[in-house]
């Protein structure tokens, strides 16, 4: 604890720049979530009926599969947003959306390992700004999610390697 404590009190204006960076991405993806884009692709349709069937007690469990086949966890990510948020667009989106910023976490990190501080918070800005990043973080699909799985798997492992630690080696299994 005392040594996170030093940690956090040595880099903590990198860490306030990390959030501003965060901040300002998820006010991008929560922007007008309901009406940008102006229609509901057929993907995020799909995940919505299995979203619903889910809330109905009635979808595959969570490691079943999807119609592309896919495992349906993500499914029930979107399902427990519209259970907590109400049914509808937003809450089908707001998954993507917060899991696409979650994941600029582990890529500003793994970029840390490698370039300083100031190219790593561009770095993330570039990232949450990307076209292809941005557009899919404003889904309900689930293609931007293997982002945040492969940044995790890709940090964890980096840092077991690093540190020797079984326990970082079973979080990149994870």
């Amino acid at each position: 604890a005392r040594a996170l404590r030093g940690l956090l009190v040595r880099h903590r204006i990198e860490l306030l720049l990390l959030g501003c960076v965060l901040g300002g991405a998820l006010a991008l993806r929560l922007y007008r979530l309901g009406t940008v884009p102006a229609n509901v692709t057929a993907d995020e349709a799909d995940n919505a009926q299995l979203a619903y069937r889910i809330l109905a007690g009635r979808g595959p469990g969570p490691f079943g599969l999807d119609w592309q086949p896919s495992p349906v966890l993500d499914n029930y990510l979107q399902a427990f947003s519209m259970k907590a948020f109400g049914q509808g667009v937003v809450s089908l989106r707001l998954v993507s959306a917060v899991l696409s910023v979650i994941a600029l976490v582990p890529f500003y990190f793994l970029a840390r390992q490698v370039v300083g501080r100031v190219a790593a918070l561009l770095g993330s800005c570039l990232l949450a700004t990307s076209l292809w990043y941005l557009h899919f973080s404003r889904s309900g699909w689930e293609s931007v999610e293997p982002a945040l799985w492969a940044a995790a798997a890709a940090l964890s492992l980096s840092l077991a390697l690093r540190h020797r630690s079984w326990l970082l080696y079973g979080l990149c299994g994870l």
